[in-house]
């Protein structure tokens, strides 16, 4: 453990951040035993065989739920505290590369080897939208801040 707290010191004089030491220390609590120090949620250590690569993962705002997207064309949403897959969510014809949640976790968006970018309403797991502009693989999207634009990449050299 030396060797991290070592680097988490050097990364916060590097970056400039003001934490104490009591606060690396309960970080490094939380690597090493899988708790949440906030005492908001119990997540426990564990290794989720999602049965596919896995290309992508977000935890939702919250921070109760993550999405990750897959070789096998899926989006799944996740519980954090349990590790169950609480839904998957279909229509993409490609590995699933990318995968965010908007700012206020409503929707979440994803991007694929297909060509398309999805936007799914995070409750109900409907598609509500598909962006097909690009003309290659999408391997990369994410929400702005304010959750009202998306930016995209793609191997069609084109953002």
């Amino acid at each position: 453990m030396l060797p991290i707290a070592m680097a988490m010191i050097a990364l916060v004089t590097l970056v400039g951040w003001l934490i104490s030491a009591d606060d690396i220390l309960q970080e490094l609590a939380y690597l090493g035993k899988g708790y949440n120090i906030s005492g908001s949620i119990q997540i426990p250590p564990r290794t989720i065989h999602e049965g596919s690569s896995v290309g992508s993962v977000q935890w939702h705002p919250d921070g109760a739920t993550f999405i990750s997207g897959s070789g096998d064309n899926m989006v799944r949403i996740w519980d954090a505290a349990t590790g169950n897959c609480l839904q998957t969510l279909t229509g993409h014809t490609g590995y699933v590369k990318s995968v965010a949640y908007s700012p206020d976790g409503q929707h979440l968006v994803s991007a694929s080897w297909d060509n398309a970018i999805k936007i799914w309403e995070a409750a109900t797991g409907n598609c509500l939208q598909t962006l097909t502009a690009h003309t290659d693989n999408v391997v990369s999207v994410a929400y702005s801040p304010d959750g009202q634009h998306l930016v995209s990449a793609s191997w069609d050299s084109s953002i």
